[in-house]
């Protein structure tokens, strides 16, 4: 039985038209009625996701800024959150001047361009003690700081909610994601980076293509 659906969100749920297709909601829903939850990762914020959650409330759990906040949607409770220390992000500033800081109430997140070389950026900030994962936007690809991860955060959450990791189904779509694949039902959307669709024992089509609904509709017979 599948107890808890857990996708990335903008390249994964959202299409092109930044919606979630009406069909995708029914499947999403059909999961829900039997007693699914729906677990959004993020790397952005929270309020983000929420925009979408308003007219069709839909999301029971938000892993936002790379797992460092788990957040209740339905209790509109922060379960769960990690901090970027102050003394990290000094230390960054130091070393690179052109950053994006991701705060609520909190420093959660950094975004750093990168050059061509990503190795090279990498190696720049090699020693910090902070997880590090890459970003495409487009044409722009950015290394991101975090204090978490998706996948520290998911078993966390599991755990609490007594739901073992195979009753777990996953459509992602984000290189942060890649520590989620060595989950037994792991899929990954055909417009994910090649880093992620490598590694990836299970894929499924774009989110233009519905790629997410694709897999639920699979999974039906199993739910």
């Amino acid at each position: 039985m599948i107890r808890m659906i857990v996708s990335s969100f903008y390249n994964t749920i959202i299409d092109e038209e930044d919606a979630i297709p009406t069909s995708t909601m029914f499947e999403l829903d059909s999961y829900k009625e039997k007693g699914s939850v729906f677990t959004v990762l993020t790397n952005r914020g929270i309020d983000e996701v929420l925009y979408y959650n308003e007219s069709y409330p839909f999301i029971d759990y938000i892993l936002a800024y790379n797992g460092s906040i788990i957040y209740d949607v339905n209790q509109n409770k922060i379960l769960y959150e990690k901090k970027l220390d102050n003394s990290i992000i000094q230390e960054v500033q130091k070393r690179f001047k052109d950053i994006i800081i991701y705060e609520e109430n909190n420093y959660y997140k950094i975004e750093i361009p990168c050059c061509k070389k990503k190795n090279k950026l990498l190696d720049l900030f090699r020693d910090l003690e902070v997880k590090k994962s890459f970003l495409k936007m487009g044409k722009d690809t950015f290394l991101e700081l975090s204090p978490s991860t998706n996948e520290e955060s998911l078993k966390r959450l599991l755990s609490d909610l007594k739901i073992d990791h195979n009753e777990v189904l996953l459509i992602l779509g984000n290189e942060s994601d890649e520590g989620l694949l060595k989950y037994p039902n792991a899929y990954v959307v055909s417009n994910a980076s090649k880093e992620l669709k490598k590694n990836a024992e299970h894929k499924t089509k774009s989110n233009i293509s519905k790629g997410f609904e694709s897999v639920l509709k699979k999974w039906k017979s199993f739910s």
